[in-house]
């Protein structure tokens, strides 16, 4: 019963015992909360660590498999966590084998059942994409409660970019620094805060010798750093050893060499294994050519500026926005073309401004930006602001990477002009065409006028036949005018250029002028006094002046006023730039202007075309105006034309100043009987019919004629009568093989004082340069009629 039933002592004794145990499991309990506490925010510390790391952290279990890898280690290997989880090393991010053939699958496997023998290893990884990158592992087993290894923790940093350097330096330290002393980077080796190595090329960049660098603490090396880059580089620095993520790979500063000489470096820095121990390697590189290159870049940049604002041609930057074109600059030849106007479309969309009346400005940006080519364009465009309407050569060019640059030439003159250049070729044209029509032509009316006289000459006045010569011949005779008015259209006249003064023409043409315009229009002459001489056929240029006359009159049917007027004037080179075949320079200025209907743009287009004419059938054969632009060219001048439908015409010709005394004006000669001859002529014809008629005539007026179709011929003829005179050589200008003017040449240098006629229907440059013969040679031309050939050899023979 004892041992059954204990005591009130001994119960009161065992209860204070529990409660002294129930004290002592709250106090365990209260302790186990603080450590699980303590415990949870060592984790999260942990955590916060991993993720913050700059450092690859990951863990794998026995079989190889990721379990865990931190931020670092995602952005590192190119891979998510949910990729890489679960999945094992070897395949992944560690190759079966690395570059030299050692088996990695295999070392993983030893390593995962031998922990301990790999607390460190560098091995090659493998990011996604294939790229092979040198990593050094620190490894840590993870156990379990019963001391089994679960999983490996490893820490690895990258050490490619300085694995060569590494291994260089195991294999031997004195050929890295032979490498390193002929490297023109500066080298500097850090390890346990001093300066273990660095090259001369550190030497030579800072100004310090060598053995001054070396056992620098490493704080001690930013002495160099200039005062106004040390807070950077400091940062940068500082950034590097927390391991943070922001810090920048390489950096650029300024650094004060020993002797104040300031310049600029990159420097970059990585960890490496040096004598069995981590250091860092600091490369720096000078690159104050660099620098200063940029400094001139940007110089560059500017000048480039100033020549965009300078560029003659206007220029638009269009920049590619949200699908969407902006302007967002142009140049001061863009502003003056606009007249200020395309400052209110800086900032405007490009599909605002053209979507609704210019589509196809739209169609080319794009077109340019999506095929990054060149595009260039010709189109009329009318300014907004000002009204007005170019003519503008536009062109694309796509400036990357999002801009398109755009020149708009005004090209408005420029057309004008080759506009200008193409009449002036198709008149060119048309010219060539009518002399060589007129040149034939002429050869047949001198056969038939000359056959009609001599038919005339032998019959009766009465005589029916007579009568029927006299219509063939007035027929020749119209015909012979209209190639007169051919072979000046054509310049293929043949002129006898004087120097003389335009008002004595004038005034010796004015009652003339009064006869054709009729009593009611009015005449009015303003010629300038001391007018400047020029050099002109006044026969040629007193027919213009008639042409025009008779123009004017016909263009005011209800009469007018028409005014000639004469100045000097000077053509500066803006006008030469806008008139197509002009030389700036001294002019005299011959205006004839009329009060009379004008013509329109259309008219004026084909005004000095053969056969062009506003008159009815009947009413004139449009040969007028063309034969004014023949002789006005063929003398040196130009004429232009300003009409409004209206308001009157004005014709103005400028005729280049000559330097000279003027001349006195030929007097018209007499016509009268024909005279008879007896001397010796020289005839050289290539056309027979012709060649035959001037036969018959000078034998009937008492010549001896030696006749030859060619030049050749009539050299043999003149050296086959050497002994005897031959007082005339009458040749035609143009003949094949040997042309007139040659010819002559050649008969002078035997008979010094042979007498020498030229006829002809036309000349070409190559017989008569410009259609001016030399000063005092003889011309008929062709069509005459017997009576001006045998007036024209007297006159020659008897001096």
């Amino acid at each position: 019963m004892e041992d059954k039933h204990k005591t009130k002592a001994e119960l009161l004794a065992e209860l204070e015992r529990m409660e002294a145990r129930l004290c002592e499991l709250e106090d365990t309990e209260l302790r186990c909360r603080r450590i699980e506490q303590n415990l949870r925010e060592k984790d999260k510390r942990y955590r916060e660590l991993i993720e913050s790391a700059n450092s690859i952290i990951l863990r794998f279990d026995t079989q190889g498999r990721i379990t865990f890898l931190n931020d670092f280690a995602e952005g590192f290997f190119g891979y998510t966590r949910e990729e890489l989880v679960g999945r094992n090393l070897v395949g992944t991010i560690v190759p079966e084998k690395d570059s030299s053939g050692q088996d990695l699958a295999e070392m993983i496997g030893d390593l995962l059942e031998h922990p301990e023998k790999y607390p460190n290893n560098e091995n090659e990884n493998v990011r996604r994409g294939g790229e092979r990158v040198w990593i050094a592992w620190t490894n840590k087993a993870i156990l379990d409660g019963n001391g089994r290894v679960v999983e490996i923790l490893a820490i690895g940093n990258d050490i490619t970019r300085h694995r060569q350097a590494e291994q260089a330096l195991q294999e031997s330290e004195e050929k890295f620094r032979l490498i390193s002393e002929q490297s023109i980077l500066g080298i500097v080796l850090i390890q346990d805060g001093l300066i273990r190595y660095v090259n001369q090329a550190v030497s030579d960049l800072l100004g310090y010798t060598v053995e001054e660098m070396l056992g620098w603490e490493a704080n001690a090396f930013a002495k160099a750093v200039h005062p106004d880059d040390l807070a950077f580089a400091m940062e940068q620095a500082e950034k590097k050893q927390r391991g943070e993520k922001d810090v920048v790979p390489s950096y650029t500063y300024r650094i004060v060499t020993k002797t104040g000489k300031i310049k600029w470096v990159d420097q970059y820095s990585n960890t490496v294994i040096y004598k069995g121990r981590y250091a860092d390697l600091v490369t720096l590189v000078d690159v104050t050519e660099r620098k200063r290159a940029e400094e001139r870049l940007r110089d560059s940049e500017e000048r480039l500026r100033a020549q965009y604002q300078g560029f003659p041609i206007p220029s638009y930057t269009w920049r590619r926005i949200n699908g969407d074109f902006v302007l967002v600059d142009y140049n001061r030849a863009a502003h003056v073309l606009t007249n200020g106007g395309v400052a209110h479309y800086v900032g405007k969309r490009a599909s605002e401004m053209y979507r609704n009346d210019r589509p196809d400005i739209l169609e080319d940006l794009n077109l340019c930006f999506t095929e990054r080519t060149v595009l260039k364009r010709e189109m009329p465009y009318r300014f907004r602001l000002t009204d007005e309407e170019k003519r503008l050569a536009v062109s694309y060019a796509f400036v990357p990477p999002d801009q398109v640059l755009v020149h708009a030439e005004d090209i408005s003159e420029r057309k004008q002009l080759e506009a200008q250049l193409a009449w002036s070729q198709k008149m060119e044209t048309v010219g060539r065409l009518a002399g060589g029509i007129a040149h034939d032509f002429n050869n047949l009316l001198t056969t038939i006028t000359g056959y009609a006289e001599l038919g005339m000459m032998r019959l009766h006045p009465g005589d029916r036949v007579y009568a029927d010569l006299q219509e063939i011949l007035k027929a020749s005779e119209r015909a012979a005018r209209l190639t007169q008015q051919f072979l000046a259209f054509s310049r293929r006249q043949i002129i006898e250029p004087k120097v003389v003064n335009l008002n004595a023409i004038l005034a010796d043409t004015d009652r003339m002028l009064r006869r054709i315009i009729g009593e009611d229009i009015e005449l009015v002459t303003l010629l300038a006094e001391n007018l400047a001489p020029v050099k002109v056929d006044p026969g040629q240029i007193e027919q213009v002046v008639v042409n025009l006359t008779v123009n004017a009159r016909d263009a005011m049917p209800d009469g007018g006023k028409l005014t000639i007027e004469t100045a000097t004037v000077t053509l500066d080179e803006a006008y030469a730039a806008h008139h197509l075949g002009v030389s700036p320079g001294e002019y005299v200025m011959l205006a004839v202007s009329d009060t009379g209907v004008g013509m329109t743009d259309e008219v004026k287009e084909h005004l000095f075309e053969p056969f062009f004419t506003t008159k009815e059938v009947g009413k004139g054969t449009g040969l007028g105006l063309a034969t004014c632009y023949g002789i006005v060219k063929q003398n040196g001048g130009n004429i232009w034309v300003y009409s409004e439908p209206g308001r009157g015409t004005t014709f103005k010709i400028y005729l280049p100043v000559e330097d000279q005394e003027c001349e006195a004006l030929p007097i018209r000669d007499r016509l009268g009987y024909l005279p008879r001859g007896t001397e010796t002529v020289l005839l050289v014809e290539d056309e027979s019919s012709v060649r035959s008629m001037a036969v018959r005539i000078l034998r009937e007026q008492g010549h001896r004629v030696l006749e030859a179709c060619t030049g050749e011929e009539a050299l043999r003829l003149v050296r086959e009568m050497k002994n005897e005179e031959i007082s005339l050589l009458l040749t035609d200008l143009v003949m094949p093989h040997m042309g007139g003017q040659e010819l002559a040449r050649r008969v002078r240098a035997e008979r010094p004082d042979i007498k020498v006629l030229f006829f002809s229907g036309y000349t070409d440059e190559a017989a008569v340069r410009h259609g001016v013969l030399d000063p005092g040679s003889a011309f008929l031309q062709k069509p005459f009629s017997p009576a001006a050939l045998v007036r024209k050899i007297r006159k020659l023979l008897d001096g």
